[in-house]
């Protein structure tokens, strides 16, 4: 019984310190300002349009257009219709440029030189 008497008296301190900490926290915390919310101009169905005309623009696109004649896509399609899984290849006419020049789509790659000439795979085992 005096345990219980005692927990019972711990936990009524408890309440008191706890709420008293939530009130000088509750004072220290800026008091919050109404918000009036307005309506915009334009529907959301009209700005998703004007946003798809926009990402759409040709001019944008024209980057991602495959480079090719009809030779090339006759060549492509073997002849036939495409294929099931609608992926059709054709070779790029993208010049490689000269041996020395650095294309812009692909890094410098540097060797690193070893004095140990064993295979990576060899280096693993040991």
């Amino acid at each position: 019984q005096i345990r219980a008497l005692a927990n019972k008296g711990l936990r009524k301190i408890y309440g008191v310190l706890k709420e008293s900490k939530e009130t000088l926290i509750d004072r220290s915390l800026p008091i919050p300002k109404k918000v009036q919310l307005e309506a915009h101009n334009v529907t959301v169905d009209e700005d998703l349009d004007e946003a798809a005309a926009e990402a759409l623009s040709l001019d944008k696109l024209g980057h991602f257009a495959i480079r090719a004649d009809d030779v090339d896509l006759k060549g492509a399609l073997n002849g036939g219709a495409v294929p099931q899984s609608g992926t059709v290849s054709v070779k790029s006419k993208h010049s490689k440029g000269t041996p020395g020049s650095k294309s812009p789509y692909k890094k410098d790659k540097k060797r690193r030189k070893s004095s140990d000439k064993r295979k990576s795979s060899d280096k693993r085992k040991r």
